[in-house]
């Protein structure tokens, strides 16, 4: 007991000796400044954050250093704990000054001739941050003195948050918090153990012990020491202590600019808005959908490569607001699989993912959603060539209604769509919907090809465009800055056919044919979805919206490898469905609201007219007012059970009899006697909705009374093979009305007369050839082919 007033004695001392140095300092000249308990932290760097102040990035403030504070809140239990025992073990007893710490390092010192230890306390070391100088012992006092301040004027708590948010801790990283992110990619919350006493063993030496420059020997050596001395503290149990010191040093990738959440987002903002030093940026992405999205693609990744595709890309976009909440660039930022390529930025061919702004075009030009259209082969004349568009599934269907052509995606329907809207009008919708890029090389590029994605277009892009479908065909630029004026929006379709095209997108029965059995195509809630899959199958997309949000999916390689025959229903519109669900996960959407000027009407189901009494389907469609049929079905009529169908579809009619499958169709205005007829087989499906064009479709060949030949086309060129001596192919027209035949004229002599569908072998030896087809009264058209 005797040593305890020896002891009690020896501090009151060493006290009376550091208030006597505080005063000689004082006399000589050492200034101990007041301090500001605001100003004890260093400020963060300027700050990329998101819309609810959730840091995304930090860049380098004033000094060129990289500061994150602690958020709010208890401070990190681990890491507390690491740095106690390292630095500091009285620290929650002293005053700010261990009197018996100075003690033995002044015996320490006296004996080695040198300072060898400076008994500084947290409390002592986080003065010297606030005001750096030379290690005298002067310097020291000053030190001593003003942790008995700080610890007068503030809880030990708040004086350990200070110290382990201005810790340097190797390079240009200051702080634990900023440690954690850079080192070990978490939080310091998150640091296990052994994180936590690698942090504070690097405090000691930041330079000399730097983990990605020293090797890392003498950083684990001093990692040991510190976890053993949080054992003897009671910090650690032993079996937890085993653990930890067995813990390998694992540090996270090193990401030069430290972007610590959506770094393709992050990128993209300071590249049009660098913030000011010390400045903050807020944003309008949603961090934690953000990573939830980011979570979401990385479970794909195995799925994914099965089909042979290395990446994909991902937007959410709150479509009332015209803001941008994720944008997730790669499966992982990184250099595996080039993921620092920003694929929700970089324009590839969307497929048919162009689709619905054609349609909705359409429907402000004068068509209706009753209109039937025409989804059977034909081959355009195009610059340099000749264009020969097919469906997906490599299957003409035949007659189909406007709804049906647009939901199940249709090739030739929709190119022949286009060849009646004009590749200019369509060109210039979507100029108007910012999808082409800044000097776009004009439509007599594209041509007929921007049906089916010719026109290269970017993610954010097109997401941005739907949802100008869901606002009612009001086209509002993106925001990605919640400071950024809110743009104007200007019209790029009516509200009407906006709402229509929508509806057709969000209708599971019109996508039914092609998609029927995908279940991700078939959301459990209302979602407007479409697919785009661009030419062998480089490129897999999914697109969906609802009244409040726009998301949208790429699939694919950044290096442009096909994948193996994906398609955006089989990649895309999986995870397409993953973020839906996340996102409605609390409530489903609420549907689009019709606007005004949008009825429904009855129609027949596969004319589209007015139903009359022999129609044998009929089905509910919407219009705009006014635009009803008012024509009554001319397709069924009382006794006869097939459908009626214009000539146009002779040659359809002859490949679908070939296949066994012609069903229940009959050419309409034939004499029976020279009526090609196709047996009628019960039970065959009839097809949905449609109606009749408006407006007359141009064709494609050479045109003349209504005849077109469809095949060759004009200027057609073929290679003779070798030890061959003619070409032999099949010649085709279309009639606009039912003659009983067509006269073909080969040079100059007549060949053949053939009825529908109008079809005739041709023998060509090399050579210039010039075919004809002429109707009953001599007119018709003419070709000019070339056999090499």
């Amino acid at each position: 007991m005797s040593g305890l007033p020896r002891r009690r004695g020896l501090r009151a001392c060493l006290l009376l000796v550091l208030l006597g140095l505080g005063g000689l300092a004082a006399g000589q000249g050492v200034a101990l400044s007041r301090f500001d308990p605001d100003r004890l932290s260093p400020p963060p760097g300027p700050l990329v954050l998101d819309r609810y102040g959730r840091i995304l990035h930090l860049g380098l403030d004033a000094r060129g250093r990289k500061v994150i504070p602690l958020p709010p809140g208890p401070l990190p239990t681990r890491v507390v704990q690491a740095f106690v025992a390292a630095e500091d073990r009285r620290f929650w007893q002293h005053p700010g000054v261990d009197v018996l710490a100075v003690g033995r390092a002044m015996i320490s010192n006296l004996t080695h001739g040198r300072i060898v230890s400076g008994a500084s306390t947290l409390t002592m070391q986080l003065s010297r941050q606030l005001d750096p100088g030379p290690r005298t012992y002067g310097r020291k006092l000053v030190e001593m003195l003003r942790a008995l301040r700080l610890e007068a004027a503030l809880p030990k708590e708040e004086i350990l948050r200070h110290f382990l948010n201005c810790v340097p801790l190797g390079g240009n990283l200051v702080g634990v918090e900023t440690a954690a992110r850079a080192y070990f990619g978490c939080p310091a919350a998150e640091l296990t153990p052994a994180q936590a006493a690698t942090l504070a063993a690097l405090a000691r030496a930041p330079e000399r012990l730097h983990p990605r420059k020293a090797p890392p020997a003498a950083l684990l050596s001093r990692r040991q020491r510190v976890l053993k001395a949080m054992a003897s503290l009671g910090y650690l149990r032993p079996e937890a202590l085993s653990l930890a010191v067995a813990e390998p040093l694992a540090l996270a990738p090193q990401v030069p600019s430290l972007p610590f959440a959506a770094p393709h987002f992050v990128h993209l903002v300071l590249a049009s808005r660098p913030p000011s030093p010390g400045g903050r940026v807020h944003t309008t992405l949603d961090r934690e959908l953000q990573e939830r999205a980011e979570a979401i693609l990385r479970s794909h990744r195995e799925r994914l490569r099965k089909w042979g595709a290395a990446q994909a890309a991902a937007v959410v976009v709150d479509h009332r607001q015209g803001e941008l909440l994720t944008l997730v660039g790669s499966l992982e930022y990184g250099r595996r699989q080039q993921g620092m390529v920003n694929g929700a930025t970089a324009r590839r061919s969307p497929g048919s993912a162009l689709k619905p702004f054609l349609y909705a075009l359409a429907l402000d030009a004068g068509l209706t959603p009753a209109t039937l259209l025409s989804d059977v082969e034909r081959r355009y004349r195009i610059p340099g060539g000749e264009f020969h568009p097919l469906n997906f599934d490599r299957t003409a269907h035949g007659p189909v209604s406007f709804r049906e052509a647009l939901g199940n995606s249709l090739n030739l329907a929709a190119v022949r769509l286009l060849s009646q809207v004009g590749p200019e009008q369509f060109y210039a919708t979507l100029e108007k919907l910012d999808l082409l890029p800044a000097s776009p090389p004009g439509p007599e590029h594209y041509g007929l090809g921007l049906a089916v994605g010719n026109a290269e277009v970017s993610l954010l892009k097109l997401a941005q465009a739907y949802a100008t479908l869901a606002q009612g065909g009001l086209f509002r630029p993106l925001r990605l800055l919640l400071e950024a004026p809110e743009p104007s929006p200007r019209r790029v379709f009516s509200p009407q056919a906006a709402y229509i095209v929508s509806d057709i997108l969000a209708d599971p029965a019109a996508r039914g044919r092609v998609f029927g059995a995908s279940q991700a195509m078939n959301p459990p809630f209302p979602l407007a979805l479409k697919t785009g899959t661009s030419s062998r199958y480089r490129d897999c997309w999914a697109v969906g919206f609802t009244r409040e949000h726009t998301l949208a999916v790429w699939v694919g390689n950044f290096d442009g490898r096909p994948t193996r025959e994906a398609s955006g229903a089989l990649v895309a519109a999986p995870i397409l469905a993953d973020l839906a669900a996340a996102l409605y996960r609390h409530r489903p959407p609420e549907p689009l609201p019709r606007p005004p000027g949008v009825v429904a009407a009855d129609i027949c189901a596969f004319s589209g007219q007015r139903p009359g009494p022999a129609c044998p389907h009929r089905t509910r469609e919407l219009f705009l007012a006014g635009a009803e049929p008012t024509e009554t079905c001319t397709l069924h009529h009382p006794g006869e059970p097939w459908h009626r169908l214009p000539p146009e579809y002779a040659g359809w009619l002859k490949a679908r009899h070939q296949k066994g499958g012609a069903g229940r169709f009959r050419l309409t205005g034939f004499p029976a006697d020279l009526e090609r007829l196709f047996p009628a087989t019960p039970g065959t499906q009839t097809w949905p909705s449609p109606g009749r064009a408006a407006i007359s479709m141009p064709e494609a060949g050479a045109t003349g009374s209504g005849v077109t030949i469809v095949r060759p086309l004009a200027g057609d060129r073929y290679v003779l093979p070798r030890g061959e001596e003619a070409l032999v192919l099949t010649a085709a027209v279309e009639v606009q009305a039912p003659w009983p035949a067509v006269t073909w004229v080969l040079n100059g002599r007549e060949l053949a007369r053939t009825g529908p569908p109008y079809e005739v072998e041709l023998k060509l030896p090399r050579g210039r050839h010039r075919l004809a087809a002429l109707d009953p009264h001599g007119l018709g058209a003419e070709v000019e082919v070339m056999v090499e």
